[in-house]
């Protein structure tokens, strides 16, 4: 990324549009419950969650 930050001003001016258009979505996997975080954090090690991996607490 820093090889590019340079051009960060041209990206930000394209991208921009199609964040506001719905184009680039952002994935999220959300595991359930304080005893499941163990789980996500593995997952997070073997590559197994899908963008941000979050743990949900009610």
């Amino acid at each position: 990324m820093f090889d590019y930050l340079p051009r960060s001003v041209e990206a930000i001016a394209v991208m921009s549009p199609w964040l506001a258009a719905g184009r680039i979505k952002n994935p999220v996997d959300i595991a359930e419950g304080f005893d499941a975080a163990p789980d996500a954090l593995r997952r997070l090690f073997t590559g197994q969650n899908r963008g941000k991996q979050l743990v949900r607490l009610d």
